[in-house]
């Protein structure tokens, strides 16, 4: 064989291995890769968009809503569609995009040229000239072609007259919406950082489909204006979106909550409970929901962030639906491929009363106003329950805050004095003070540590304390007597008789120290019942004959809630500690007291006589004799430093067939602030509205 052949044979044979290499690269490409590579190119066609689904209504007993769902009119805007031609030259060159903020800039200085004048401006310093061309063939008019005979690279230019005409739009779009340009260039530039921190690939096309709100609330008018005048302005829709009201404004606005975006976690547990996205059929094998599975799409998707927003958020949300659509190159939607409707939610229907709530938060706000040191510093709660159910009522607190600050004004809200986000009615702990001694009473009797005949000498001090533990001087006076004038000394000695053993045992089983079980995760206090054990943790102190006695009078470290209170009278009624309820017609649960209802008659005889009896603590209120019914209550005002006193009152009524139970307390107030003037009042109004509620007029 001639060196010739083998030379040839030589030749030959590379060529068949490359041939043989370039048709195993096809293979893999075509065969084995071939799906992955299809699943790519639809993503770059499709995309999902997400149907919300009806949340649910929260209705009062009555089915007035309290809150709902209004579709209001809105103008988006996708930033990534407004400037493909910038975008696709920066990521072709690998040059940073200039800010939205930059480009306005330039676009200001070639207004001020002649509109005829060809201006262009470089936006990568060097590009490949086949680059160049490709994006040039690709935007006619719009990025400036190679000169011929142009070398290996050139300066990719953009021609801004071009470009001005595509941006005018935007600017109409401002100057419509009476909004700032320069603002709504920073909030473009904010949402393109947010979607850049989001490093996969599928999240990164899934989050870059978030639009841009800037303007929500639009009439009819203004939306069709919008949509002719952006017409020509790529990304750019107007459309419906569901937003959350209260129709009574700050009405219950701690018990309803708010809404808000979906963190992480709740993102998740949705996700796997099947509540945030229903797939059925053959989508749910789709390369198209790629992004679907990265869930990134689904952080915009409001949830409810506290409240019974949040408590009942799996009842109210429903189920997403979605919307495959096609589009082209340009993002405009040509097709729908498919849709799955959502599910919507349901609606909740409280126990509270809507009317009622309404009078206690205006007589609440009143006597915080009236009676607080410094209102601006101050609040109170207003609990009423079914004594026989449990039915939360009203659930009211001072100061409340309109539903939209939560969105526009958080952290003034946050850093009020007042605490206006605080729902004092169930997260409130205070002293419970003199109302405490209802409790300490049913506790002596319960205990066989006195009858309700006995007497107790009160000359205006604690026999057994050496010095302070003072009273009024009210002479002999036995148990009923005792509440009805509200004599420390008495309740001093039931304490001392008692010990602190068995008072934090009673006390407990009223249901003070712990939640009651409503469904308001992290929003509910559970007081505190001290005993000396949690002294020697918390305190490093010994337990004092004192504390026991303080504590009989409602002082001290004791600490119990609106609802804690309103639960104690419920139990002192009915001789059942009830479970409070939030939804109606929940089947009633309660716990009985381990002590005879014989012996509760004392007690609540002894209640009626603080209302009724001469010289009772709330004989006096004009507003209770007033009442078209009977009602048995007890007065308090807690020490609470030199901001004053907490004025308490709490009971039920009617007196006789108790139906419901209440407690008020009014916060920081001053020396002439007690129960009687500053609580007593409140309550009155609450009860008139209930009784008119049950068609009894006063």
């Amino acid at each position: 064989m001639t060196s010739f052949h083998r030379r040839l044979l030589a030749v030959l044979g590379t060529c068949t291995a490359l041939l043989l290499a370039v048709l195993a690269q096809c293979a893999r490409l075509q065969l084995l890769q071939g799906g992955h590579y299809t699943e790519r190119a639809q993503l770059r066609r499709r995309r999902v968009e997400f149907l919300g689904p009806e949340r649910g209504r929260i209705l009062d007993r009555h089915g007035i809503p309290l809150a709902s769902t209004v579709h209001s009119l809105v103008a988006t805007l996708d930033p990534y569609a407004l400037d493909p031609a910038w975008r696709l030259a920066c990521e072709a060159t690998d040059v940073p995009a200039a800010s939205a903020l930059d480009r306005m800039a330039v676009l200001d200085l070639a207004a001020a040229a002649a509109p005829e004048l060809p201006i262009s401006v470089p936006v990568a310093k060097t590009v490949r000239t086949a680059v160049a061309v490709r994006l040039a063939s690709r935007f006619p008019g719009l990025i400036e072609p190679p000169a011929p005979g142009a070398g290996p690279t050139v300066s990719l230019c953009l021609r801004l007259d071009a470009w001005r005409c595509r941006h005018l739009p935007w600017r109409r779009l401002a100057a419509l919406l009476a909004v700032d340009p320069e603002d709504v260039a920073r909030r473009v530039d904010a949402h393109r950082a947010r979607s850049e921190t989001i490093r996969e690939p599928d999240r990164r096309r899934a989050a870059r489909r978030e639009p841009l709100t800037l303007a929500e609330g639009l009439d009819l008018a203004t939306a069709a204006h919008l949509l002719e005048e952006g017409s020509d302005l790529p990304g750019l829709e107007v459309g419906a979106l569901p937003r959350r009201v209260l129709p009574g404004g700050s009405l219950a606005v701690h018990l309803l909550g708010h809404m808000g975006r979906m963190g992480p976690d709740r993102r998740g547990a949705l996700v796997a409970q099947g509540g945030l996205l229903d797939l059925r059929g053959d989508i749910r094998e789709s390369a198209d929901l790629l992004p679907v599975r990265g869930g990134a799409s689904f952080e915009r998707e409001p949830v409810g962030r506290s409240g019974l927003e949040a408590a009942f958020e799996d009842l109210l949300r429903g189920a997403v639906g979605m919307r495959l659509l096609e589009q082209d190159r340009h993002g405009q939607v040509r097709e729908v491929v498919e849709e799955l409707p959502p599910v919507h939610g349901r609606d909740l229907r409280l126990a509270l009363d809507a009317g009622i709530q309404a009078v206690a938060e205006a007589a609440l706000d009143r006597a915080v106003a009236v009676h607080a040191l410094d209102p601006t510093r101050s609040g109170g709660a207003v609990v009423l329950l079914d004594a026989r159910t449990g039915e939360c009522l009203v659930l009211a607190s001072a100061p409340r805050h309109e539903p939209d600050r939560l969105r526009t004004d958080f952290a003034a809200l946050r850093d009020d004095p007042a605490d206006p986000l605080v729902h004092r009615a169930v997260r409130g702990a205070y002293p419970p003070g003199s109302v405490m001694k209802v409790l300490v009473a049913a506790a002596a009797l319960g205990e066989g540590v006195v009858d309700p005949s006995e007497t107790v000498s009160c000359g205006g001090r604690f026999g057994r304390a050496p010095r302070g533990f003072g009273c009024h001087g009210h002479g002999d006076v036995a148990l009923e007597g005792a509440l009805a004038v509200s004599c420390n000394t008495y309740f001093y000695e039931m304490g001392h008789r008692l010990g602190v053993e068995r008072l934090a045992r009673w006390a407990r089983a009223f249901g003070l120290g712990a939640t009651s079980g409503l469904p308001l995760a992290g929003q509910e206090a559970a007081g505190l019942v001290p005993d000396p054990d949690w002294k020697r943790r918390r305190l490093g102190e010994p337990w004092y004959a004192g504390d026991t006695w303080n504590m009989a009078i409602g002082q001290g470290h004791l600490l119990a809630t609106p609802l804690q209170v309103a639960r104690l009278a419920a139990a002192l009624a009915t001789g059942c500690v009830p479970r409070p309820t939030l939804v109606r017609g929940e089947d009633p649960e309660g716990r009985s007291l381990e002590i005879p209802a014989a012996l509760l008659e004392p007690v609540r005889r002894g209640m009626r006589r603080v209302v009724e009896a001469p010289g009772g603590t709330a004989a006096g209120v004009e507003a209770l004799r007033e009442l078209p019914m009977p009602i048995a209550a007890k007065t308090g005002t807690a020490q609470a430093g030199p901001r004053g006193s907490h004025a308490w009152f709490a009971g039920y009524a009617p007196a006789d067939v108790p139906r419901v139970a209440f407690a008020v307390v009014v916060e920081h107030v001053g020396d002439e602030g007690t129960g009687a003037l500053a609580a007593a009042p409140v309550a009155a109004e609450v009860l008139r509205a209930w009784s008119a509620s049950q068609g009894t007029r006063p």
